[in-house]
Protein backbone atom coordinates (compact mmCIF):
# COMPACT_ATOMS: atom_id res chain seq x y z
CA UNK A 1 0.00 0.00 0.00
CA UNK A 2 2.68 2.35 0.92
CA UNK A 3 4.60 1.29 -2.22
CA UNK A 4 1.72 2.32 -4.43
CA UNK A 5 1.03 5.98 -2.49
CA UNK A 6 4.58 6.69 -3.51
CA UNK A 7 4.19 5.52 -6.83
CA UNK A 8 0.77 7.86 -7.12
CA UNK A 9 3.00 10.87 -5.27
CA UNK A 10 6.00 10.12 -7.42
CA UNK A 11 3.42 10.43 -10.65
CA UNK A 12 1.39 13.32 -9.44
CA UNK A 13 4.67 15.61 -8.88
CA UNK A 14 6.29 14.97 -12.32
CA UNK A 15 2.75 15.80 -13.89
CA UNK A 16 3.03 18.94 -11.88
CA UNK A 17 6.90 19.04 -13.03
CA UNK A 18 5.84 19.16 -16.37
CA UNK A 19 2.86 20.71 -16.55
CA UNK A 20 5.21 24.28 -14.68
CA UNK A 21 8.12 23.52 -17.40
CA UNK A 22 5.32 23.43 -20.36
CA UNK A 23 3.06 26.37 -19.55
CA UNK A 24 6.83 28.27 -18.79
CA UNK A 25 8.24 27.42 -22.22
CA UNK A 26 4.71 28.21 -24.18
CA UNK A 27 4.81 31.98 -22.03
CA UNK A 28 8.57 32.52 -23.14
CA UNK A 29 8.21 31.37 -26.35
CA UNK A 30 5.16 33.94 -26.99
CA UNK A 31 7.71 36.96 -24.89
CA UNK A 32 9.95 35.96 -27.63
CA UNK A 33 7.53 36.41 -30.30
CA UNK A 34 6.38 39.44 -28.63
CA UNK A 35 9.95 40.82 -28.81
CA UNK A 36 10.48 40.10 -32.04
CA UNK A 37 7.74 42.21 -33.34
CA UNK A 38 8.72 44.98 -31.60
CA UNK A 39 12.21 45.01 -33.36
CA UNK A 40 11.42 47.63 -35.71
CA UNK A 41 10.13 50.12 -32.74
CA UNK A 42 13.10 49.35 -30.22
CA UNK A 43 15.43 49.99 -33.43
CA UNK A 44 14.42 53.42 -33.00
CA UNK A 45 13.59 53.59 -29.36
CA UNK A 46 16.12 53.84 -26.84
CA UNK A 47 14.09 52.70 -23.63
CA UNK A 48 14.92 50.61 -20.82
CA UNK A 49 11.82 48.23 -22.35
CA UNK A 50 13.36 48.05 -25.43
CA UNK A 51 16.93 47.28 -24.41
CA UNK A 52 15.59 44.96 -22.08
CA UNK A 53 13.15 42.75 -24.97
CA UNK A 54 16.36 43.38 -27.27
CA UNK A 55 18.39 41.69 -24.66
CA UNK A 56 15.74 38.66 -24.26
CA UNK A 57 16.33 37.93 -27.67
CA UNK A 58 19.97 38.04 -27.68
CA UNK A 59 19.81 35.70 -24.19
CA UNK A 60 19.24 31.99 -26.06
CA UNK A 61 22.19 32.76 -28.18
CA UNK A 62 24.50 33.79 -25.58
CA UNK A 63 24.54 29.94 -23.80
CA UNK A 64 27.67 28.63 -22.51
CA UNK A 65 28.33 25.21 -24.46
CA UNK A 66 30.47 22.42 -22.91
CA UNK A 67 32.98 21.32 -25.44
CA UNK A 68 34.82 18.28 -25.32
CA UNK A 69 38.12 17.14 -27.02
CA UNK A 70 39.09 13.39 -27.30
CA UNK A 71 35.85 12.93 -25.46
CA UNK A 72 37.21 14.90 -22.23
CA UNK A 73 35.93 18.71 -21.30
CA UNK A 74 38.08 20.98 -22.13
CA UNK A 75 39.74 23.70 -19.09
CA UNK A 76 39.23 27.56 -19.40
CA UNK A 77 41.78 29.89 -18.21
CA UNK A 78 41.77 33.54 -16.99
CA UNK A 79 44.89 35.31 -19.17
CA UNK A 80 44.81 38.67 -17.10
CA UNK A 81 43.56 41.01 -14.41
CA UNK A 82 40.06 42.10 -15.63
CA UNK A 83 37.37 39.14 -16.11
CA UNK A 84 37.58 37.54 -19.52
CA UNK A 85 37.82 33.84 -19.77
CA UNK A 86 38.69 32.04 -22.65
CA UNK A 87 39.37 27.96 -23.79
CA UNK A 88 43.02 26.74 -22.48
CA UNK A 89 43.16 24.21 -25.36
CA UNK A 90 42.31 27.12 -28.64
CA UNK A 91 44.73 29.52 -26.85
CA UNK A 92 47.38 26.41 -26.45
CA UNK A 93 46.84 25.38 -29.66
CA UNK A 94 47.83 29.03 -31.40
CA UNK A 95 50.84 29.95 -33.24
CA UNK A 96 50.04 33.78 -32.95
CA UNK A 97 47.82 36.23 -31.12
CA UNK A 98 46.31 39.00 -33.14
CA UNK A 99 44.43 41.90 -30.35
CA UNK A 100 42.95 44.56 -31.39
CA UNK A 101 42.06 47.29 -29.38
CA UNK A 102 44.38 48.58 -27.06
CA UNK A 103 43.25 52.12 -25.44
CA UNK A 104 45.66 51.88 -22.63
CA UNK A 105 47.39 48.68 -21.66
CA UNK A 106 48.21 45.48 -23.65
CA UNK A 107 48.12 43.37 -20.56
CA UNK A 108 45.92 40.58 -22.59
CA UNK A 109 48.56 40.58 -25.15
CA UNK A 110 51.82 40.24 -22.83
CA UNK A 111 50.27 38.01 -20.78
CA UNK A 112 49.39 35.26 -23.96
CA UNK A 113 53.75 36.14 -25.16
CA UNK A 114 54.18 35.35 -21.53
CA UNK A 115 52.57 32.16 -20.85
CA UNK A 116 52.55 30.39 -24.21
CA UNK A 117 55.94 31.73 -25.42
CA UNK A 118 54.53 32.98 -28.80
CA UNK A 119 54.26 36.08 -30.76
CA UNK A 120 51.75 38.42 -30.02
CA UNK A 121 50.58 41.62 -32.09
CA UNK A 122 48.24 44.44 -31.04
CA UNK A 123 46.59 47.39 -33.15
CA UNK A 124 44.67 50.21 -32.53
CA UNK A 125 44.98 53.00 -34.91
CA UNK A 126 43.73 56.08 -32.36
CA UNK A 127 47.34 55.00 -30.70
CA UNK A 128 50.18 56.60 -32.37
CA UNK A 129 52.78 54.05 -30.14
CA UNK A 130 52.71 51.83 -27.42
CA UNK A 131 55.64 50.18 -26.07
CA UNK A 132 55.43 46.45 -24.70
CA UNK A 133 57.47 45.03 -22.43
CA UNK A 134 58.05 41.52 -23.81
CA UNK A 135 59.92 41.81 -26.84
CA UNK A 136 57.38 39.07 -28.31
CA UNK A 137 54.77 41.57 -28.63
CA UNK A 138 54.66 43.95 -31.16
CA UNK A 139 52.03 46.94 -31.30
CA UNK A 140 50.95 49.04 -34.78
CA UNK A 141 48.94 51.80 -35.27
CA UNK A 142 46.30 50.74 -37.13
CA UNK A 143 42.46 49.22 -37.14
CA UNK A 144 40.44 46.49 -38.35
CA UNK A 145 38.24 47.08 -41.35
CA UNK A 146 37.61 50.57 -40.26
CA UNK A 147 38.30 53.63 -37.66
CA UNK A 148 34.83 54.93 -37.44
CA UNK A 149 34.66 53.61 -33.48
CA UNK A 150 37.54 55.28 -31.36
CA UNK A 151 36.77 56.74 -28.44
CA UNK A 152 37.74 59.57 -26.24
CA UNK A 153 38.59 61.82 -29.11
CA UNK A 154 41.60 59.45 -30.44
CA UNK A 155 43.13 60.64 -33.54
CA UNK A 156 43.15 57.99 -36.36
CA UNK A 157 46.47 57.02 -37.88
CA UNK A 158 44.27 56.12 -40.88
CA UNK A 159 45.96 53.10 -41.36
CA UNK A 160 43.25 50.46 -41.69
CA UNK A 161 43.44 46.53 -42.80
CA UNK A 162 41.09 43.79 -43.75
CA UNK A 163 42.52 40.84 -41.72
CA UNK A 164 43.44 38.86 -44.44
CA UNK A 165 45.75 41.54 -45.67
CA UNK A 166 46.94 41.33 -42.18
CA UNK A 167 47.56 37.53 -42.14
CA UNK A 168 48.69 37.58 -45.84
CA UNK A 169 51.50 41.00 -44.37
CA UNK A 170 52.73 38.54 -41.72
CA UNK A 171 52.87 35.38 -42.98
CA UNK A 172 50.49 33.76 -41.06
CA UNK A 173 48.34 32.05 -43.83
CA UNK A 174 49.80 28.63 -42.79
CA UNK A 175 49.51 29.51 -39.05
CA UNK A 176 46.90 28.90 -36.21
CA UNK A 177 45.29 32.55 -34.74
CA UNK A 178 43.85 33.34 -31.68
CA UNK A 179 42.27 36.80 -31.78
CA UNK A 180 41.10 39.38 -29.11
CA UNK A 181 38.86 41.80 -30.02
CA UNK A 182 37.59 45.27 -27.67
CA UNK A 183 37.24 48.26 -30.19
CA UNK A 184 34.01 49.44 -28.43
CA UNK A 185 31.09 49.13 -31.48
CA UNK A 186 33.75 48.53 -33.79
CA UNK A 187 32.93 44.36 -33.27
CA UNK A 188 29.93 44.74 -36.05
CA UNK A 189 32.72 45.08 -38.76
CA UNK A 190 35.64 43.34 -37.08
CA UNK A 191 33.61 40.06 -36.58
CA UNK A 192 32.98 39.56 -40.07
CA UNK A 193 36.34 39.75 -40.90
CA UNK A 194 36.98 37.31 -38.36
CA UNK A 195 34.49 34.87 -39.79
CA UNK A 196 35.83 35.18 -43.53
CA UNK A 197 38.98 34.00 -42.28
CA UNK A 198 37.73 31.09 -39.66
CA UNK A 199 39.62 28.32 -40.93
CA UNK A 200 42.85 30.18 -39.80
CA UNK A 201 41.13 31.32 -36.47
CA UNK A 202 41.49 28.68 -33.53
CA UNK A 203 39.20 30.92 -31.25
CA UNK A 204 38.78 34.36 -30.26
CA UNK A 205 36.88 36.43 -27.25
CA UNK A 206 35.55 39.43 -28.67
CA UNK A 207 33.56 42.66 -26.45
CA UNK A 208 30.13 42.94 -26.95
CA UNK A 209 28.89 47.37 -26.27
CA UNK A 210 25.62 46.68 -26.19
CA UNK A 211 24.22 50.23 -24.65
CA UNK A 212 21.44 50.64 -26.58
CA UNK A 213 18.71 48.36 -27.85
CA UNK A 214 20.01 48.85 -31.48
CA UNK A 215 22.98 47.58 -30.52
CA UNK A 216 21.38 44.36 -29.73
CA UNK A 217 19.27 43.78 -32.15
CA UNK A 218 22.29 44.49 -35.09
CA UNK A 219 24.13 41.83 -33.90
CA UNK A 220 21.85 38.99 -33.43
CA UNK A 221 22.49 38.03 -37.02
CA UNK A 222 26.34 38.30 -36.49
CA UNK A 223 25.96 35.82 -33.68
CA UNK A 224 24.03 33.00 -35.93
CA UNK A 225 26.56 33.30 -38.29
CA UNK A 226 29.29 33.25 -35.50
CA UNK A 227 27.71 30.02 -33.93
CA UNK A 228 27.77 28.33 -37.60
CA UNK A 229 31.62 27.58 -37.21
CA UNK A 230 32.36 28.59 -33.54
CA UNK A 231 30.94 27.37 -30.26
CA UNK A 232 31.13 30.12 -27.37
CA UNK A 233 32.76 28.35 -24.08
CA UNK A 234 32.65 31.77 -21.60
CA UNK A 235 30.25 34.87 -20.77
CA UNK A 236 31.78 37.66 -18.01
CA UNK A 237 30.84 41.05 -17.94
CA UNK A 238 33.08 43.87 -16.77
CA UNK A 239 34.99 43.39 -13.07
CA UNK A 240 35.04 46.63 -11.54
CA UNK A 241 35.99 47.68 -7.79
CA UNK A 242 32.54 50.02 -7.13
CA UNK A 243 29.80 49.67 -8.64
CA UNK A 244 29.19 52.69 -10.17
CA UNK A 245 28.81 50.85 -13.98
CA UNK A 246 26.63 47.82 -12.30
CA UNK A 247 23.23 47.53 -14.34
CA UNK A 248 21.12 44.35 -14.07
CA UNK A 249 18.94 43.91 -17.33
CA UNK A 250 15.45 43.78 -15.94
CA UNK A 251 13.88 40.41 -17.15
CA UNK A 252 12.85 37.06 -15.30
CA UNK A 253 15.02 35.11 -17.64
CA UNK A 254 18.81 36.33 -16.95
CA UNK A 255 19.98 36.89 -13.68
CA UNK A 256 23.76 38.98 -12.29
CA UNK A 257 25.47 42.03 -13.97
CA UNK A 258 25.75 43.49 -17.63
CA UNK A 259 28.65 46.23 -15.63
CA UNK A 260 28.89 49.06 -18.82
CA UNK A 261 26.15 47.00 -20.73
CA UNK A 262 29.52 45.17 -22.13
CA UNK A 263 30.03 41.41 -22.39
CA UNK A 264 32.86 39.57 -23.26
CA UNK A 265 32.11 36.41 -25.36
CA UNK A 266 34.69 33.75 -25.75
CA UNK A 267 34.83 31.18 -28.78
CA UNK A 268 36.69 28.14 -29.91
CA UNK A 269 36.29 27.10 -33.42
CA UNK A 270 34.14 23.78 -34.24
CA UNK A 271 36.94 22.25 -36.29
CA UNK A 272 39.41 21.76 -33.63
CA UNK A 273 36.86 19.76 -30.95
CA UNK A 274 35.34 16.52 -31.11
CA UNK A 275 31.60 17.40 -29.81
CA UNK A 276 30.01 20.01 -27.91
CA UNK A 277 26.10 20.61 -26.31
CA UNK A 278 24.72 23.60 -24.63
CA UNK A 279 25.31 23.10 -20.49
CA UNK A 280 22.40 23.30 -18.54
CA UNK A 281 24.57 25.06 -15.78
CA UNK A 282 25.06 28.64 -17.35
CA UNK A 283 25.14 29.94 -13.71
CA UNK A 284 28.89 31.23 -14.08
CA UNK A 285 29.70 31.58 -10.28
CA UNK A 286 29.21 27.47 -11.03
CA UNK A 287 29.99 26.56 -13.94
CA UNK A 288 33.48 28.18 -13.54
CA UNK A 289 34.16 26.23 -10.64
CA UNK A 290 32.96 23.00 -11.83
CA UNK A 291 35.39 23.73 -14.91
CA UNK A 292 38.34 24.66 -12.59
CA UNK A 293 38.90 27.56 -14.71
CA UNK A 294 42.88 28.14 -14.49
CA UNK A 295 44.25 31.62 -13.43
CA UNK A 296 40.68 32.09 -11.41
CA UNK A 297 42.18 33.43 -8.08
CA UNK A 298 40.41 35.94 -6.53
CA UNK A 299 36.87 35.55 -5.45
CA UNK A 300 33.92 37.70 -7.45
CA UNK A 301 36.17 39.26 -9.72
CA UNK A 302 34.29 37.46 -12.09
CA UNK A 303 30.65 39.05 -11.80
CA UNK A 304 27.92 36.47 -11.63
CA UNK A 305 25.15 35.55 -14.77
CA UNK A 306 22.91 33.31 -14.75
CA UNK A 307 20.33 31.88 -17.83
CA UNK A 308 17.00 30.47 -16.70
CA UNK A 309 16.82 27.22 -17.11
CA UNK A 310 13.58 27.90 -19.62
CA UNK A 311 15.71 29.69 -22.15
CA UNK A 312 18.56 26.62 -22.05
CA UNK A 313 15.87 24.21 -22.32
CA UNK A 314 14.45 25.68 -25.52
CA UNK A 315 17.18 25.84 -26.96
CA UNK A 316 18.06 22.39 -25.97
CA UNK A 317 14.58 20.63 -27.69
CA UNK A 318 15.12 23.09 -30.55
CA UNK A 319 18.42 21.77 -31.17
CA UNK A 320 16.84 18.09 -31.12
CA UNK A 321 13.70 18.54 -33.61
CA UNK A 322 16.80 20.76 -36.14
CA UNK A 323 19.37 17.38 -35.88
CA UNK A 324 15.90 15.13 -36.85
Amino acid sequence: MKKKSFLLLTLFVSILVIAYFTVELLIYINRQKDNKSKISYCIQNNTDECFNRAFELLLPKILINEVFINRVEHNLVKLEYTSRIDSAYALWLSDVLLGYGVYNDMHYEEEYAQIFKKPAYAFDCGIPHFQPYNPLCKFESECIASDSFLINNQISSKRIHSLSEKINELKLNNKKIFIKMDIAEGDIVGIPEILKNYKNITGFTVALHIRKPKDIIDRLPLLDEINKNFVLVSRTTLFFDSNNLAYIPKTKYYKGMLNDRVMYLSYINKNIINSYKISMLQNTDKYYKKNSTIGLYIKNQIPYSDISSIVTLTEKIKSILYKK
